[in-house]
């Protein structure tokens, strides 16, 4: 079969099954089996795909049909154009982030760049914010907690592939195995769902994403509440808190920062211009 009929047999197969933009994925897919660019499946669409391949891509259909979202199906996700190792005991990290961590980088640059500053990526999940740091500023030390082993197991193998020797790798349920030290800046991306809402999400994040990652307690604040509590004691004086924020939670986590020993500083937008995150700065 050649690669015109491939695309067009996986474009039906996705369609049929529901899922949004099946062309884009099935393009997606068949260029990560031949380890093409997606231009090639137009310049080359006459050429023969051998049956190996045939049946891997197949595999790859069935998982996309189940609505398995594209990163987990090949295991991959580009963030700060960097590659991240991702599985289904982490969240797929998304631009939304990215947005945090590029102001996160142009606030601090000039001092992230000529000082040995720390570093904490506090439910880090695969890694991805606090490794991404660490690999611009190699002076910075970096370290990545999480409460799961399951999710620092994958942290690990990005650190390895990124081959960062600034991180260190700690499980820890927020701050309790972080006792006595403190940090330059904290960065966190915790989980901020509404316990009710979890199962009227997307499927691809429903069913597959972790739901721990997810589940922020009936408001969704639960995390938050917990680490602008114990985060003063855990930065330098000055130091400065970086938090991501779901749809709709700037106002109530306001009132929870007014009660705090934090000092807003400002709020960080998305590509969509939505206030995605707000930086503080321990009292």
């Amino acid at each position: 079969m050649n690669v015109r009929d491939l695309l067009a047999e996986g474009t039906d197969q996705i369609r049929k099954a529901g899922i949004e933009n099946a062309r884009f994925e099935a393009e997606l897919l068949l260029a990560h089996i031949l380890k093409w660019d997606r231009v090639a499946l137009y310049t080359q669409h006459e050429a023969e795909v051998d049956e190996q391949s045939v049946e891997a891509y197949q595999n790859l259909l069935t998982k996309s049909k189940e609505g398995m979202p594209y990163a987990y199906i090949v295991g991959k996700k580009e963030f700060m154009g960097l590659s991240f190792t991702v599985n289904e005991k982490v969240l797929i990290p998304r631009p939304d982030t990215e947005s945090l961590v590029s102001d996160f980088i142009e606030t601090f640059d000039d001092v992230l760049s000529n000082n040995s500053c720390t570093v904490l990526d506090l439910c880090t999940g695969s890694g991805a914010i606090g490794l991404s740091i660490a690999k611009l500023y190699p002076k910075t030390k970096v370290t990545l907690s999480d409460i799961s082993n399951d999710a620092l197991n994958v942290a690990e193998k990005n650190r390895q592939h990124l081959d960062l020797q600034n991180v260190q790798i700690v499980q820890s349920d927020l701050f309790q195995s972080l006792k006595g030290r403190r940090f330059d800046y904290i960065l966190s991306n915790p989980p901020y769902i509404e316990s009710g809402a979890i199962q009227h999400l997307q499927k691809e994040i429903a069913e597959f994403e972790p739901k721990k990652a997810l589940d922020g307690g009936e408001d969704g604040l639960d995390y938050y509440r917990n680490i602008l509590n114990d985060a003063p004691a855990h930065l330098n004086q000055g130091g400065y808190l970086l938090l991501e924020l779901g749809d709709g939670q700037h106002k109530p986590l306001k009132t929870v920062i007014d009660h705090s020993q934090m000092s807003f500083v400002k709020d960080i937008l998305d590509l969509t211009h939505t206030i995605r995150g707000v930086l503080l700065r321990r009292n």
